[in-house]
């Protein structure tokens, strides 16, 4: 089973949900985490997507952080069967005393948390991130785009980001290689970014396979790679082992979505 754990869809931004339902058929790919972009705190249009078709679609919701009672549309939302909540690492929502409760009733309620970078890796080794993760073991976060590292990034800095996989409740999904690395300047036609990202090996040393998932970041991804090279920045990668290909492509998502 191959499942896609950050892809966007929507009415207005990015594409409607029939664009990436093209993508998945062509590429094989049997279920999406559909994750709501930033901004937008009207979350039906994704909440219906999975809701219709529950075996191909699960979503990851936005609060806004003004919203009056937070935690009441947390568990509101959980009624419709969302399976996550979209957070920076150094989320602040403004009717909350206490920060730490959005986590921590997350964990209780079984709804993870889909970590968006703030800017860059270095907001996940901040003290008041460490102390979030520290103080709520119960709760499954997992970081988006590789932390945030993208083209620029330092491997200084990735090096120490990678602390946060000391704790077990940490998740990661890795990106296309496009993310990563520049694209060729020639595009021949035959796919290939001619080298291999240190990241993605980094990552598996830190986390292991297990709690490593892809995520093609569709449609941005489709103006860097397009969507079936994403995949094959994962299947076709030479450090990755046939078991490790199997974790990231599925199976940690699939153990984690209850798909």
């Amino acid at each position: 089973m191959i499942i896609d754990t950050h892809c966007h869809a929507g009415k207005n931004w990015f594409l409607p949900i029939e664009s990436l339902e093209f993508e998945m058929k062509k590429s094989k790919v049997d279920a999406a985490l559909l994750v709501q972009h930033g901004g937008n705190y009207d979350n039906e249009y994704i909440i219906n997507q999975s809701e219709k078709n529950p075996k191909k679609f699960k979503c990851v919701v936005l609060i806004d952080p003004e919203e009056k009672k937070p935690i009441t549309k947390l568990e509101k939302l959980k009624e419709k069967k969302i399976s996550g909540l979209r957070l920076f690492p150094n989320s602040v929502f403004s009717n909350l005393s206490n920060q730490n409760e959005i986590w921590s009733k997350s964990g209780e309620m079984n709804i993870l948390i889909s970590c968006q970078p703030y800017s860059s890796e270095e907001s996940f080794y901040e003290k008041d991130f460490i102390n979030i993760v520290e103080n709520n073991p119960q709760t499954t976060i997992i970081i988006e785009h590789l932390g945030g590292i993208g083209i620029n990034g330092s491997l200084k800095s990735f090096n120490k980001f990678l602390d946060i996989a000391q704790y077990p409740n940490i998740y990661i999904k890795v990106p296309g290689l496009g993310e990563v690395l520049d694209r060729p300047k020639i595009l021949k036609p035959e796919f290939s970014f001619q080298k291999n990202s240190e990241y993605f090996g980094r990552t598996l040393e830190a986390f292991g396979s297990d709690r490593m998932m892809w995520g093609s970041d569709y449609p941005p991804s489709a103006g860097r790679e397009g969507y079936y090279n994403t995949i094959l920045g994962i299947t076709d990668n030479p450090i990755f082992s046939e078991m490790d290909v199997k974790n990231i492509m599925g199976l940690t998502a699939k153990k984690l979505l209850s798909l």
